[in-house]
């Protein structure tokens, strides 16, 4: 009895150590883009990052507990019509001061108010959680933009934020899995990681729940926003038959699509229009991006 008891002991200290060298290789992204950003000790970005890995309900401004969505930028008229963005680092300006960013310069070249809801790390997952607990319609609101990168739909399927919950096709719809261990665990986020690029990333899968998640994001901003349009921008998508047929179906479905590569003059994945050593948009990017797009929609 006392040597089972003895190797339960072994196997718990090395699943323990295990968990431990998996949390580290996890966390590291996160703790050096809070020191970035956010100008936080190593310490406290540490104690950030634990607090939000094994503390996934503690959501306080969706994102990390120390920090808020970009602040809107308000233009003096009353009853201003609205544009509000929804995307990931792209959307929020990841590294870029608050005059450089996508809502900066759509309120140079527009008189619209602009509310930028991007999150880093954020995917259709975040999206469909921020608006789901929307309390308020507004009725301001003409656009609701949900900025796309080719990464999002990966994160539909790995943990790379676990506050969020995870849902799954069901029923041509989506279906919330309300227990999932995941959550708690950098282990089974590589685990979960290995079966994501063994058994998915090659078919198509991924592409069909994105889909549905951008149908329920759009009933849900009918709902949030009755006045908005909503509008998909696709941001260098790679040019492969899966992502082509995607969004081929998705505007089958009555999603308004438009591709950054369809209204800029320019291939906006050259270097020159990324931040240096990194792949995020630089402010050149949507120096170009933002007057095509306010052509394209009229703004």
């Amino acid at each position: 009895m006392k040597k089972i008891f003895f190797n339960i002991f072994l196997l718990l200290i090395f699943i323990f150590i295990a968990e431990l060298f998996a949390f580290t290789l996890h966390a590291k992204p996160d703790v050096d883009e809070i020191k970035l950003l956010y100008k936080k000790s190593t310490l406290k970005a540490v104690l950030i990052t634990i607090n939000n890995f094994y503390n996934p309900w503690a959501y306080n401004n969706i994102y990390y507990k120390n920090t808020e969505f970009r602040k809107p930028i308000i233009k003096n008229i009353p009853n201003n019509k609205e544009i509000a963005l929804y995307g990931c680092s792209y959307t929020h300006g990841f590294s870029l001061p608050d005059n450089e960013t996508f809502n900066s310069y759509l309120a140079k070249y527009t008189n619209y108010d602009i509310y930028n809801y991007g999150l880093s790390g954020g995917s259709p997952r975040e999206i469909l959680y921020i608006l789901s607990h929307l309390n308020n319609k507004n009725f301001n609101t003409k656009y609701v933009i949900y900025t796309y990168m080719p990464h999002h739909k990966d994160r539909l399927y790995i943990n790379y934020r676990p506050k969020v919950p995870f849902y799954i096709r069901y029923n041509d719809g989506l279906k919330y899995l309300k227990y999932n261990p995941i959550y708690f665990s950098s282990l089974m986020f590589y685990i979960q990681k290995y079966i994501f690029y063994k058994y998915i990333v090659f078919s198509n899968k991924k592409e069909m729940l994105l889909l549905t998640y951008l149908q329920e994001i759009q009933k849900q901003v009918k709902s949030k926003y009755p006045n908005a349009k909503f509008i998909t921008l696709v941001y260098c998508d790679y040019d492969n038959e899966n992502s082509l047929n995607m969004w081929t179906e998705a505007k089958k479905m009555g999603i308004k699509v438009i591709n950054v590569s369809d209204i800029v003059g320019v291939n906006i994945d050259e270097e020159e229009y990324k931040i240096p050593n990194d792949f995020h948009p630089n402010a050149k990017a949507w120096q170009v991006i933002v007057p095509a797009l306010a052509k394209k929609l009229n703004l």
